[in-house]
């Protein structure tokens, strides 16, 4: 499988973008499907793929953040 080294940070720029539309309904989940495609195009190449997967990591995190900040404040 070949991956192009300078796709990564297209994607990476990508999600971010999309990111922007969190607040939206579906937000999260096309966040999610965007990542899921960056993953697919470029989450195996060995020395930048990292980055889109550590991207990814953040972003569940926050995610799961809000959630226990919202559980704790119901």
């Amino acid at each position: 499988m070949f991956v192009c080294v300078a796709a990564v940070p297209v994607w990476l720029e990508y999600v971010q973008f999309s990111i922007g539309g969190m607040g939206e309904e579906g937000g999260t989940a096309r966040i999610r499907a965007t990542f899921d495609r960056a993953l697919t195009a470029c989450g195996l190449h060995v020395t930048k793929g990292g980055n889109i997967w550590e991207a990814y990591r953040e972003f569940e995190s926050a995610v799961l953040a809000g959630l226990l900040v919202c559980f704790i404040f119901i």
